[in-house]
């Protein structure tokens, strides 16, 4: 059988969700398994226990919690990104660079770098709480 992007001839979208919780509430999980019947799924936030999904539409990339996993995980990240798209890494400095305190740059840095790196088609926010950064992410790199 056919999926439903075959059908219709549409292409299958990378939907991001960042709850800051993996797993999340049970409405978002609902969301993801069912955005992942058409589209692929990833998941970004930090992982509070082992959750298996049925589906290998769903990518999980979670940040780690302990700083040192987070510095490492952080680090294989920006050499991927600076190959990959390096002017995407300068534009995420940049931006970064505003926060006049260390540790606001860094955890923003943290949460954000693997949103530009994976570059989802659609961006869902839950408990946004910094909408002008996410503006960010929508101008500087057209994620919707």
């Amino acid at each position: 059988m056919a999926s439903a992007n075959q059908n219709t001839g549409t292409r299958k979208l990378k939907i991001a969700i960042f709850s800051g919780a993996i797993p999340s509430t049970t409405f978002i999980e609902h969301l993801i398994k069912n955005i992942a019947k058409h589209h692929t799924v990833l998941l970004f936030g930090t992982q509070k226990r082992k959750v298996h999904y049925n589906s290998n539409s769903i990518k999980i990339h979670k940040t780690p919690k302990p700083h040192f996993s987070n510095l490492l995980v952080s680090s294989y990240r920006v050499l991927l990104l600076l190959f990959t798209r390096p002017s995407h890494l300068i534009k995420l400095v940049n931006e970064i660079r505003k926060y006049p305190k260390l540790y606001d740059r860094w955890v923003w840095f943290t949460k954000i770098l693997p949103i530009v790196l994976y570059k989802p088609d659609i961006l869902h926010i839950q408990w946004a709480r910094n909408m002008e950064f996410y503006a960010f992410l929508r101008d500087a790199y057209g994620i919707k």
